[in-house]
């Protein structure tokens, strides 16, 4: 307790300013986190948490705050992108640590983890520790905070993997700042595909995907760590769905969630390529412009979901723009999980099919 009051207290500037992002910003939004024992209880309040409520929103902010102040000033200076052997951009550590932000993915995906373990522990009664696989941790390991402040370490011991040295020193100093270091088994600075486990993990998650599945490899990564899983093992999220949806500047739901990835069920190889391609033949013909958008919805755990629209993971992108949609007429939509869809050479393909 005493050493996380000398750090958090001690550091009497804004973070903001520090780090030349948003300076001006009131310190904490008025839910201030002062010492350790907070710090637990906020972290524990995270868990299962309505995201959009006014509090929960105050604590991820202040969250942010304390992870902002006890880190190191390079992981605002590091805006470079890698490249993985996923053939898909691991984000820079400034835009990793900004995940936290997001309130919504951030309580689905935490409290996803907290629950995976508590099933774990189920379904390995006699095996202590439950070993954790993170992979693409950014700087924080958000997704882990609060089952750090939860278990013990004698309950869950975690391999921490990001392909960026900023992220991992960071975490490295953040853990013992926190007084969380007994939870790392490992903190690993490689490419997640080049990364190898003979023992097992219980649980495997990882959160490298953007909207509809574009530009991050978090298929690839799902298909390579699910083989590091022991029997009966758990892969997080445990489904990803992928709509169609149609509008202008309001977006009109065409469709429920069509396409369901489980990456437990897939059987391909790591680098395979997954082709997303359906039809959808809407019950109206159009005379009008339209813009047809994909958009994902994950489901982590259980019931902790992050739906479609709500998050930057979940926003929908745009697939192309059709003159009007005539009677008899269906849309075909298709592109490659993972490809850039913003500067790349691959465009998806959206168009007509008339019968």
């Amino acid at each position: 307790m005493e050493k996380f009051a000398v750090h958090f207290q001690g550091a009497k500037r804004d973070p903001y300013k520090q780090s030349k992002l948003v300076p001006g910003l009131i310190h904490h939004f008025g839910f201030k986190i002062q010492t350790r024992s907070k710090l637990l209880k906020t972290l524990n309040k995270v868990l299962h948490a309505e995201p959009y409520s006014k509090v929960q929103k105050a604590r991820i902010r202040a969250l942010f705050e304390v992870m902002t102040v006890l880190s190191d000033s390079t992981i605002w200076q590091d805006t470079w992108p890698a490249n993985t052997k996923g053939k898909g951009m691991a984000i820079a550590p400034i835009y990793a640590a900004h995940c936290l932000s997001d309130c919504k993915r951030t309580t689905a995906f935490s409290s996803g983890l907290h629950d995976a373990i508590e099933e774990a522990m189920q379904r390995f009664p006699d095996q202590r520790p439950i070993r954790i696989l993170y992979a693409g941790t950014g700087p924080f390991a958000t997704l882990a905070l609060p089952s750090m402040a939860k278990f013990s370490p004698e309950d869950i011991q975690f391999d921490f993997i990001d392909i960026h040295e900023t992220s991992t020193q960071n975490l490295s100093e953040l853990l013992e700042k926190l007084d969380f270091e007994d939870f790392a088994q490992n903190i690993i600075t490689k490419d997640v595909f080049d990364h190898q486990d003979a023992d097992g993990y219980h649980i495997a998650i990882t959160e490298t995907m953007g909207p509809a599945l574009a530009n991050e490899p978090q298929i690839p990564i799902m298909r390579h760590i699910r083989k590091m899983l022991v029997e009966n093992g758990i892969l997080l999220p445990e489904e990803i769905q992928l709509g169609l949806l149609i509008g202008n500047d309001n977006y009109q739901v065409l469709t429920p969630m069509i396409w369901k990835y489980t990456a437990l069920e897939d059987k391909a190889e790591t680098f395979a390529p997954l082709e997303i391609r359906y039809q959808y033949q809407p019950k109206e013909p159009c005379n009008e412009e339209v813009s047809v958008f994909a958009a994902t919805q994950v489901k982590v755990f259980a019931d902790n979901l992050v739906t479609f629209g709500h998050t930057s993971i979940t926003d929908p992108i745009g697939m192309g723009t059709l003159p009007n949609i005539p009677p008899n007429s269906s849309i075909e939509v298709a592109y490659r999980a993972g490809q850039d869809l913003v500067y790349g050479t691959e465009q998806p393909i959206c168009r007509l099919i008339s019968k």
